[in-house]
């Protein structure tokens, strides 16, 4: 199974300034640069099997929300969002951790949803992936 633990390593690894400010599940609304991973909720009413049972269904879906919360200029977020976005967009045919991603798609571009309490500029990224089932 594609694991958020996974997309949050992969993403360190294609931006090392990541390190120390990427977190699944939550981010720290106090620092001025950070990137949460989050579970999304799958559309359908159920998950995708193959006529012939699981032993026949060779991939699986997995839809994730990126939250870039990115300094207080919308200019700064705004580049960092389209950014992330860029790693995603066109992706196929990579290893994320033990897992082989088929393909993402992170939608027609990066939703700006604000500022959050202490002003900072957030954006997300809903990515639907494609991934091997292992």
């Amino acid at each position: 199974m594609l694991t958020l633990e996974q997309i949050k390593d992969w993403l360190k690894i294609q931006d090392p300034d990541l390190n120390n400010c990427i977190a699944v599940g939550s981010i720290d609304g106090n620092k001025d640069k950070f990137i949460g991973v989050y579970p999304l909720k799958p559309s359908g009413s159920s998950q995708r099997i193959c006529i012939g049972g699981v032993d026949q269904t060779r991939y699986q879906v997995r839809s994730v929300s990126i939250l870039i919360h990115w300094t207080n200029k919308i200019s700064t977020a705004e580049a960092k969002a389209t950014a992330v976005y860029g790693l995603f967009y066109g992706l196929s045919g990579v290893v994320m951790g033990t897992t082989k991603v088929i393909s993402a798609d992170p939608g027609p571009a990066p939703i700006p949803v604000g500022k959050n309490s202490q002003g900072y500029c957030e954006y997300v990224i809903q990515i639907k992936f494609i991934y091997e089932r292992t």
